[in-house]
């Protein structure tokens, strides 16, 4: 009975990594990660965490230094759901074999058509866009295959000319479709946003999300399957929620802020590997006694460093491990409790659209993220996953010992 369970826990964690439909999202969001990373670098140039920087910047260039930098980052992440609607339409008709810059375009033209004022353009339209890319994907895949197995051109005809015609009329067809829902559904990105896109954000943006969100990660990983992998399949939501913070912080909004964020995730909860191992790291080091924990220590801590954690997770084991379940799942969220309440008393401030690849080690992780304050609340949320992991590492070598 136990093992069917446990195998039917598998197979359930399989699929939801697995998902096609989270595939789609995270390769969409991969796609243009480098457009992302590259203005949240002009944002960090703009507001690097250390006092005094502003001023010293303002000496050198004058008190509008900051105009052109502000120009490339607010360009970027104000345009943000155009770069989706590309990818998400690209990245689709692509996994379909199908050549994808040309739907890619159509998909932001059609886009545009529907947000004539650009009100979703930015952090209100990232779920329309990925939605409508998708969409237009597979409309122009079923079309396009209709067409090319019914439509047949007399023989003869150059292949350039056969190829833009099977273009064309797909291209027709689906920007036609733009007519009736102007016609019927004028407020469809509305829609969207109001009804699916604002839920998931309040959702994800509380702690009561962000604490399920990290069980089903780590129940993931402790069964063998990639619970990392899910993540940035929901990076849009969070993207969503950084985006809104930014507003706020550079006073264009005001309502309340969203605590969680992709920053909130990376550099606060699974930082040093999901499941906060580092803590488990550390804690070995600290009660190693034989060569093969030292071993273990060795191979495990400077990749930990880096947020790489297979070889504590398969070294000490905590991967189907049952002594290491506990504290491998209450370690994630003491440290998503903390940060929460860190932010709640605004001991440490919102995050915005500042981001840093995930390869960044902790601490200047951090700091670029938080300041001096995100680095003492890594280190906070550091100690207490010692604290956790320590007792359940001497009991798990103790079974060792006794086998």
């Amino acid at each position: 009975m136990k093992k069917d369970y446990s195998e039917k826990t598998i197979l359930i964690a399989e699929k939801i990594a697995s998902s096609q439909i989270l595939a789609h999202i995270r390769d969409s969001i991969g796609l243009i990660s480098s457009i992302i990373i590259t203005g949240s670098f002009f944002i960090l140039l703009q507001n690097f965490p250390i006092s005094g920087y502003k001023t010293f910047m303002a000496s050198l260039f004058g008190s509008l230094w900051y105009l052109p930098i502000q120009k490339i980052s607010s360009t970027i992440f104000n345009n943000i759901s155009l770069f989706i609607v590309f990818s998400s339409s690209y990245t689709y008709i692509k996994n379909k074999k199908k050549k994808g810059i040309s739907i890619g375009i159509l998909a932001t033209i059609i886009f545009m058509i529907l947000d004539t004022n650009t009100t979703f353009s930015g952090s209100l339209g990232i779920i329309s866009a990925l939605i409508i890319g998708a969409l237009i994907g597979h409309l122009y895949f079923i079309i396009s295959s209709y067409i090319s197995l019914h439509c047949k051109l007399p023989e003869g005809i150059p292949p350039a000319v056969m190829n833009s015609y099977a273009i064309i009329f797909p291209f027709i067809i689906i920007s036609s479709g733009t007519i009736l829902i102007e016609l019927f559904c004028p407020t469809l990105l509305s829609i969207i946003h109001q009804y699916i896109q604002l839920p998931l954000q309040s959702f994800f943006g509380s702690l009561l999300g962000m604490i399920i969100f990290s069980l089903v990660i780590t129940i993931m990983w402790w069964y063998g399957v990639h619970g990392g992998s899910i993540i940035p399949s929901f990076f849009p939501i969070l993207l969503a929620n950084a985006l809104t913070n930014q507003q706020i912080l550079n006073g264009e909004l005001l309502q309340t802020p969203y605590f969680v964020t992709p920053q909130f995730i990376d550099q606060f909860v699974s930082v040093t590997g999901s499941g906060f191992t580092m803590g488990a790291v550390i804690a070995l080091f600290l009660t190693a006694k034989t060569e093969q924990d030292k071993e273990v220590f060795k191979l495990s801590w400077i990749p930990g460093f880096f947020n790489i954690n297979e070889p504590i997770l398969y070294g000490l084991p905590i991967i189907q491990n049952k002594y290491m379940l506990i504290p491998f799942i209450m370690a994630p969220i003491i440290s998503t409790s903390i940060t929460y309440y860190c932010i709640s008393i605004g001991f440490l401030e919102i995050f915005g659209t500042v981001f840093v690849v995930w390869t960044t080690p902790i601490f200047l992780s951090g700091f670029l993220v938080g300041g001096i304050k995100g680095i003492l609340v890594q280190l906070l949320c550091l100690v207490s996953t010692v604290l956790i992991y320590t007792p359940f590492v001497i009991m798990n070598k103790n079974k060792i010992e006794n086998n």
